[in-house]
Formats: C-alpha cells, sequence, structure tokens
C-alpha cells in the first residue's frame, strides 16, 4: 500500500473508534440546570437552559441518580497543548477548518487508536519534531502544538430534561420547532419527545416521536390501512390515524 492508503486505513480506525460523530443520544432540557465540568456535582459548573437540545456524550450513575454528560455547543473552553498528528504539514495547511486527529504521542497499536483528539487543521502548528512509524509503513508522525476552543462539556441530572438514546440533536430541534408551529398541546409535545405513540396519533405524529420507520407496507385488501416498522415495534395504522401497537 502507499502512504496515502496507510493514511486512509489510519483515519477510519480512528474515526470508527472514537466518540468523535459517535454520540449517545441527545436530552432536551426542561428547566435551567448547572452543568459540572468534573462529573457529577465535581468541579466548576455552567449554566444551560430550558429548551436547549444538546448531544449527550457519555451517561453514569451517581448515588443511584442517572448523569448525563452533555455537549453545549454555545459555550466553549479553550484548550492548548501538543501532540502528534500522521499528516503532513502541507496536508495540515491544505485541510483547513477540518478536523485533523491529534494523539497525544505517536500511536504504533492500532487498539489506542481511538484515542485521538480531533480538532481544526487551521489551529494546529507543525513542530521541528517527527518521527518515523515503526509499524505502519511510509506514515512519519508529526508534532504540531494546538491552541483552539471547543464546545464546553458538563454533567447534568438525566431528569433535568428528556433523554432519547441514539437520537440526533438536528431531528429533535427539528420536531420541537415543527411542533410549535403546528401548535401542538405541551402535553403532547412532551409526550412525542419521549417518544411515546399512542392510538389515535397520525402519521406526522409518529415521525415527531419515532423518525423515520425502517419500514412501510401498505395492506392489499384497504388503501386505508398500513404497517410502519422501527426497531422492536410494529404500528398498524387505518384511516390514516394509529391503531395497534404491536412490541
Amino acid at each position: 500500500m502507499n502512504r496515502t492508503v496507510w493514511l486512509v486505513f489510519l483515519w477510519g480506525v480512528a474515526f470508527a473508534g472514537s466518540a468523535f460523530g459517535q454520540d449517545l443520544g441527545t436530552v432536551i432540557l426542561q428547566k435551567n440546570s448547572y452543568a459540572y465540568l468534573e462529573g457529577p456535582e465535581a468541579g466548576n459548573r455552567f449554566l444551560v437552559k430550558k429548551g436547549q437540545v444538546l448531544a449527550v456524550v457519555a451517561s453514569d450513575t451517581f448515588q443511584g441518580d442517572l448523569w448525563l454528560r452533555v455537549k453545549d455547543p454555545s459555550q466553549t473552553t479553550r484548550i492548548t497543548g501538543e501532540g502528534w498528528t500522521p499528516m503532513l504539514p502541507q496536508e495540515i495547511q491544505e485541510k483547513g477548518d477540518q478536523p485533523v486527529m491529534v494523539f497525544e504521542a505517536p500511536v504504533e497499536d492500532r487498539k489506542k487508536l481511538s484515542a485521538a483528539r480531533w480538532m481544526p487543521a487551521a489551529h494546529l502548528r507543525p513542530q521541528a519534531e517527527t518521527r518515523s512509524s515503526e509499524v505502519y509503513p511510509l506514515i512519519t508522525w508529526q508534532k504540531v502544538s494546538y491552541r483552539t476552543r471547543v464546545p464546553s462539556e458538563g454533567w447534568i441530572r438525566g431528569n433535568t430534561g428528556i433523554y432519547r438514546p441514539a437520537m440526533a440533536p438536528a431531528h429533535l430541534e427539528k420536531t420541537q420547532k415543527e411542533m410549535n408551529s403546528a401548535g401542538i398541546p405541551k402535553t403532547d409535545q412532551i409526550r412525542l419527545l419521549s417518544g411515546v405513540v399512542q392510538p389515535g396519533d397520525d402519521p406526522q405524529r409518529v415521525r415527531w416521536a419515532l423518525g423515520e420507520p425502517t419500514g412501510m407496507e401498505n395492506d392489499a385488501s384497504s388503501s386505508l390501512r398500513a404497517v410502519w416498522t422501527y426497531p422492536g415495534v410494529m404500528l398498524e395504522f387505518e384511516n390514516n390515524l394509529l391503531k395497534t401497537i404491536r412490541r
């Protein structure tokens, strides 16, 4: 393999194994609260506000309560330091604001590639020191310094908001705006944002609650009947309203 192929390999393994782009889910805050920087009720804190839709990057249990580590892009934290990247100075420059993987030290063990920190290439400054990889042919580790700002992360209580595992923030933000525009009652909004559907819901409400189905099938005997499939649940519609929920 040539150098480009090895670089793509490293990038792919690091991306797949890291938390970059792999949030646990989303929380919609139902009240103002504080997010703690170092752990549940530990360290400095910052305010998060009712109505915010935040990505969840980790979860834990503390004194019997669920805590969520959230990422708030409206607040940032400055980080500075040094690290190593398998990219050459020219490649870093060409990346502009695109994310580049940076490690604390040159990585020769594939299992440790998931420890990459991703940051904008424009915020990296190549240093004079380089090291040839002992494992990956044609790869040279380039030392870099960085100074950048990243979204602030902190721990909030799980009951601060509605937590939707595996649901993207963009979907819930869009859903919340559409329901507000449609004048959906607040109690129904909370139910649907929580992912709960019930007989009598129309297809739009089901989409707000669960997203797009993985499968859709119309009853051959009647154009007024349809079946939607989601992981672990099957929904039967009649006359364009949800009639039966089968799990």
